[in-house]
Order: C-alpha cells, then sequence, then structure tokens
C-alpha cells in the first residue's frame, strides 16, 4: 500500500480560491467544499494506494508557514466526509471536527493537547508541515501530490529534497533541493486536472520527480543540433567527392 497526501494550497487575497473553497468549511455551498465532489476525489484512486486530503490555508500569498492559519484533513468514510480543521485561538491550537453528507454533524471542537497541555499554533505547524512545502508554494489555489513517507522524511530532516507534484507546471532540481519550477511559461504547458492528477499518479502513469533541468535539455539539444550540422557536411564533403 502506498499513501499519498494531494494538498490543497489556498490563500487570502486569492480571488479564485474564496470562490473555489470558500471559509473553508465543508458542505458551504463551495464547489471543492461539497462531500459530493470529495468523494469523486476518492474514488479516483487506484488500487493498492491511499490518498489524504489536506487544505493548507495562508493569511497572504507570501507562502511561508507562519502565515498559516488553518488546516483541514478530509477523509471518506462510511457515514461521509470527515472534516478535522485545525486553527488558531489565542495562539494556541484547536480542531473542529465536522462530519458531513447531505447535511453537517458538528462532532466536537477542542484544544488540542500534548501532555494536557495546549499546544502552541507555531509548534504544531512546525511538527505537522514540512518547510519545503515553501518550495513549492506561488500560485493559488495549488494542488499538489507527495508521498506521505517523502512528507515524514521532510519532518524529520528540514534538508530532505522533498519531490512534490502540483497540478500546473514543472518539479526541478536545484541545487540539490526540490521545488517548482517559477517560469509562467511551464504552466500552460503543463496543467493537468486534479482527478487526472491523483489518478495518473496512484496508478503510476505519472511519477513524482524533477524534470530535466533546463541547462541539461538546452546542452542536449545543441549536441543533437552539433551531430545534424556534422552529417550534413560530412555528406557535402563526399558528394563533392564523387562528382
Amino acid at each position: 500500500m502506498t499513501n499519498y497526501i494531494c494538498l490543497l494550497l489556498t490563500s487570502n487575497g486569492c480571488g479564485h480560491c474564496s470562490a473555489f473553497r470558500g471559509d473553508g468549511l465543508i458542505n458551504n455551498g463551495k464547489a471543492y467544499m461539497k462531500p459530493e465532489y470529495m468523494k469523486t476525489l476518492f474514488t479516483q484512486v487506484a488500487t493498492g494506494s491511499n490518498v489524504h486530503l489536506l487544505n493548507i490555508h495562508y493569511e497572504n500569498m507570501s507562502g511561508k508557514a507562519n502565515f498559516i492559519s488553518d488546516i483541514s484533513k478530509f477523509t471518506y468514510t462510511k457515514k461521509g466526509i470527515l472534516q478535522q480543521r485545525y486553527f488558531r485561538y489565542e495562539n494556541y491550537t484547536r480542531l473542529r471536527s465536522i462530519l458531513a453528507f447531505k447535511n453537517n454533524k458538528e462532532l466536537s471542537i477542542k484544544n488540542v493537547l500534548d501532555n494536557d497541555k495546549k499546544v502552541n499554533w507555531g509548534d504544531f505547524i512546525k511538527n505537522k508541515i514540512p518547510e519545503q512545502i515553501e518550495n513549492y508554494t506561488y500560485y493559488y489555489p495549488c494542488f499538489m501530490m507527495i508521498k506521505t513517507s517523502d512528507w515524514n522524511k521532510a519532518l524529520k530532516d528540514k534538508n530532505y529534497p522533498m519531490p512534490a507534484l502540483t497540478n500546473a507546471g514543472n518539479t526541478i532540481e536545484e541545487d540539490g533541493v526540490m521545488k517548482l519550477d517559477r517560469n509562467p511559461a511551464t504552466f500552460s504547458k503543463r496543467n493537468v486536472d486534479i482527478k487526472a492528477l491523483i489518478r495518473q499518479v496512484t496508478n503510476g502513469e505519472t511519477k513524482i520527480e524533477p524534470v530535466e533541468k533546463k541547462e541539461e535539455v538546452e546542452k542536449k539539444e545543441e549536441v543533437v543540433e552539433k551531430k545534424s550540422r556534422s552529417v550534413i557536411n560530412s555528406r557535402f564533403v563526399i558528394k563533392s567527392y564523387d562528382d
């Protein structure tokens, strides 16, 4: 069984995010927040794989961890979609749990505790969200797929080059760091529907790995061009000799 995290990044100040997820609570009338829609995301998962849906919402579009305002985890159950929404309250961490089908059922709102002590919001973010996510924050809303094993390795090692695959643009590797290529031209060349992304990653059709670096591609093209010129010149010489 291969486990994945399907991560949605959203932010305040993003009109598309507001239209897409509203206040971030399930069943609020927005397209992404409908339980029926979320169920279709889970049904894309290939046999032998498992996916957790997460939504990280930022106070602004800087994509920095210290500006995360809330995190929601969505789980598909027989009774409906379970939303576990972690948010900051008086600088501590609270958890609101909602079970949604046709209507919402409020399960609980409680403080997150560690050894009977309230958990500081900054500490919660540090322990649950890899810093490497910042290497992929650029446009909103943004979906990305990450192997759970890579997510956990990144939590333990800040220098771990965590591979992720966004729904638009390309993942590249530079100086040992995996990140999103922020060249705007790449976003129009590759833009994948989220359902297709989940399906293609979990069935093995698409790999979560960096594409070739631009410099490497240019070198290969240069080599091919030189070889082509060499062949043309060789043919020209032979033809002249025969004539």
